[in-house]
């Protein structure tokens, strides 16, 4: 379901308004690649932009408004496609949940800013699409019917995971990791690695995935 955009502010128009939102949003993009998961101020965003922030009051209202269009305008988007790709191949399920993994990761690594959007945003709005968490977890109860994933695990649980692996690089750079080194793992040019690094969690595990290397030494 697609929803309509938030009304707009009341008051007179202003000509610089097409430039001064997309000015305001690519600032806020910019504090959040910054500094992912953070909750940021309007007067940092503002100070980013380069405007007043009077001005940002104007066109968004409150930071919940801000994050409210930048979810609509520039997440919404680029997730669409890949949610789309879910929800069109119930029948080949376990192949869509190939496809979505890289996708995912590839994405959190190259737009660090979604994370932080996704999860600020007003909840009203971030469950109007239809809730990414909802198809997906379509997607994986469909593919636990066919086979392709354990069932003995929750398609709840399954999906968390998928989302999670994909948010790693944004954790990686918050507190709560303090004394892990990610080392390229944040790199967006290594997003295939990191994939096959996702894929053999899920399909190996962690413990007994594989055997102590053997000395070869004599």
């Amino acid at each position: 379901m697609i929803t309509t955009p938030p009304p707009r502010l009341r008051g007179r128009p202003s000509a610089r308004l097409p430039s001064a939102r997309d000015q305001i949003l690519d600032a806020l993009a910019r504090v959040l690649d910054s500094a992912p998961l953070s909750r940021p101020s309007l007067r940092t965003v503002a100070r980013e932009a380069a405007v007043s922030p009077a001005l940002l009051h104007y066109h968004f209202g409150d930071l919940d408004g801000l994050m409210r269009c930048l979810y609509e305008e520039r997440a919404r988007p680029v997730l669409l496609p890949v949610l789309q790709d879910l929800q069109a191949a119930s029948p080949t399920a376990s192949g869509a949940l190939t496809r979505f993994l890289p996708r995912w990761t590839t994405l959190m690594l190259r737009q660090p800013w979604l994370a932080a959007c996704l999860l600020q945003a007003p909840t009203e709005v971030a469950g109007a699409v239809p809730g990414c968490g909802g198809i997906l977890c379509n997607a994986v109860a469909a593919a636990q019917q066919q086979g392709a994933l354990r069932r003995d695990l929750p398609d709840a649980y399954i999906a968390l995971l998928l989302l999670a692996l994909g948010a790693m690089p944004q954790l990686a750079q918050t507190r709560l990791a303090l004394g892990i080194d990610p080392g390229p793992l944040t790199d967006p040019d290594n997003a295939a690695t990191l994939t096959l690094l996702h894929l053999t969690v899920l399909q190996a595990g962690v413990a007994g995935a594989h055997s102590p290397r053997q000395d070869s030494t004599s």
